[in-house]
């Protein structure tokens, strides 16, 4: 059974395919309907690395700063400080971590249907991690001034450094 569409032009009866007629239209409106390639997608290898990254320099720095935290009088600057660096920092890596392995999964997509449902989400999750990381550059900066122990404002440095190097990094990339 064929669909067929009836179209009436004064004394003429024309009968026309359904099928045709969503070819037409598809035909038509294909470049305007498809996704279209993001302007600077980040690669799978070059996310794989930023991931490595994290893990490898990440983490450690991250650690000893939780580590120092504890050992801190709750009532002391350094304590409070440290606090807002290692919240915000936390945030940004759980923002830098979810746009990494979005970025890996649309490098692996061959459907462009999902492709295309992804690119849905990239833009707003990059700027996102790029915001969050931002404000943990700047807690880490206003930090430092106020920081006083050589120990805490080591660690905060570490950490402001990775944030930068991240934020940096992303800023070359775009969906």
């Amino acid at each position: 059974m064929q669909l067929t569409w009836v179209q009436r032009t004064g004394s003429k009866v024309r009968k026309v395919k359904i099928a045709q007629i969503l070819m037409f239209i598809l035909a038509a409106a294909g470049p305007l309907a498809g996704h279209t390639e993001p302007a600077r997608p980040l690669s799978e290898a070059h996310a794989k690395m930023l991931q490595a990254k994290l893990a490898h320099d990440w983490a450690p720095t991250n650690t000893n700063a939780t580590q120092m935290q504890s050992g801190l009088d709750h009532s002391t600057i350094e304590y409070e400080w440290l606090s807002a660096i290692l919240e915000t920092s936390n945030n940004a890596e759980a923002a830098l971590d979810h746009v990494l392995t979005l970025a890996i999964i649309y490098q692996r997509l061959r459907c462009s249907d999902d492709r295309s449902e992804l690119l849905n989400w990239l833009p707003g999750d990059l700027k996102h991690a790029k915001g969050e990381l931002d404000s943990a550059v700047e807690t880490a900066n206003q930090a430092l001034a106020n920081l006083t122990a050589p120990a805490v404002i080591s660690e905060a440095q570490k950490l402001r450094d990775l944030l930068q190097y991240f934020r940096q990094d992303l800023s070359e990339y775009s969906y």
